[in-house]
């Protein structure tokens, strides 16, 4: 069987099971609407949760999609309307969120939130705004490992893999009860 078969019948396996389903985020879309002032109509979107996460651990590898510790997570295509620029100029403002990337190139506005208490961080929100259509991915679980995955990632391709666990070790240290724990959940 093929691997584009495979997914297929995946797919179909999960959504049969309710394990998955096909909106986004919608609470995130919902507050959005009410900080930016954008009409957002969803394209396509897509919920998996732990049933299907754990599905979904079967066909991959957790070295291609680092699955460990996600709970769930939602995805939300959405096109923009009533004349609003499309792009964001600030981090939106979202309840219990914290801003901690902002990109501004050319054609979108790219932010990485995160909700955290004073041990780990427990949700992590990508948001893509381009002109006409955002697109916003929400992660649920414990994702402390995401974050500093992220991290050496980016050492590594900065050619300054050095330096990755040097600020892993600050982050550890600005966020007590992380160092050490299981990714599991």
């Amino acid at each position: 069987m093929s691997r584009l078969q495979r997914t297929i019948l995946g797919l179909a396996v999960l959504s049969s099971a309710s394990c998955i389903s096909f909106h986004g985020p919608n609470g995130i879309r919902r507050e959005l609407v009410e900080t930016t002032g954008a009409r957002l109509d969803q394209e396509s979107g897509l919920s998996v949760g732990r049933m299907g996460l754990a599905l979904a651990r079967c066909f991959t590898d957790d070295d291609e999609v680092p699955l460990a510790g996600v709970r769930r997570v939602e995805m939300g295509v959405y096109s923009v309307e009533s004349g609003h620029a499309g792009h964001l100029p600030d981090p939106p403002r979202l309840a219990g969120w914290e801003t901690v990337v902002e990109l501004h190139e050319d054609d979108d506005d790219t932010f990485v939130l995160v909700q955290q208490d004073e041990r780990r961080i427990r949700g992590m929100l990508v948001i893509v705004a381009e002109h006409d259509e955002w697109t916003v991915v929400r992660l649920r679980g414990r994702l402390d490992h995401l974050l500093e995955d992220a991290m050496r990632l980016g050492f590594d391709r900065a050619e300054r893999g050095h330096l990755a666990e040097p600020a892993i070790a600050e982050y550890r240290a600005s966020h007590p009860g992380t160092e050490g724990e299981g990714s599991s959940d």
